[in-house]
């Protein structure tokens, strides 16, 4: 059983180079306007091929990314996200392409919240469980992925338990997953550390 849909999202990335990274966000932006924009590359993140495997029983997702300049050399993510816990139960991270792995929090930190939450958040019909991780180069000799900027680039899958099998007979059957987009510019997104998706690219020499 495969599903099609997925969710996207745009961001203005962060620098890393060598040991010091520079976080370049939307409040940059705001500040200094247009300019900064024609020269900060935009990178799309993405959710993508659902798939559930019916030997192991568990449904996987890509993350996946694409950019709008050419030679962007991915160094991690800070991934966040919300799911309703009445479909999904997580189970990790895996599939990590190259020299990537896990960095911290590892292992991600799952959290569920009570049962008006979900309904509350998102209009979910359970409870929303937030997972808070992080992928990254780990591999000192590994070469950083190049972000395609004609199609998309895997890093790597996530994976997850379905709560009501029974939910699987269903041809509408497309569970929501939800990034961690801090609606408040002042409390993350672009800060080492803070809220919401944070994406780091290598810096150009």
């Amino acid at each position: 059983m495969k599903s099609t849909t997925q969710s996207e999202w745009t961001i203005f990335v962060a620098r890393s180079s060598g040991k010091k990274r520079i976080f370049i966000g939307l409040l940059f932006f705001f500040i200094f306007g247009t300019g900064v924009y024609s020269q900060t590359p935009t990178i799309t993140v993405r959710f993508a091929n659902p798939e559930y495997n019916c030997e192991t029983q568990t449904y996987c997702l890509d993350v996946e990314f694409n950019s709008n300049m050419p030679d962007q050399q991915l160094f991690g993510i800070n991934v966040r996200f919300f799911f309703d816990h009445s479909v999904l139960e997580f189970i990790s991270f895996s599939d990590y392409q190259g020299g990537y792995g896990p960095a911290q929090p590892n292992p991600p930190f799952v959290d569920t919240g009570n049962p008006a939450s979900g309904p509350a958040l998102f209009n979910f019909t359970g409870a929303a469980t937030f997972v808070n991780g992080a992928v990254q180069l780990i591999n000192p000799t590994g070469a950083p992925i190049i972000i395609s900027t004609t199609g998309w680039t895997k890093l790597f899958r996530m994976c997850f338990n379905i709560q009501d099998p029974d939910a699987l007979g269903s041809d509408s059957f497309c569970p929501s997953l939800v990034w961690d987009m801090e609606e408040d510019p002042d409390n993350g997104g672009f800060l080492v550390g803070s809220d919401g998706v944070v994406i780091s690219v290598v810096a150009p020499s």
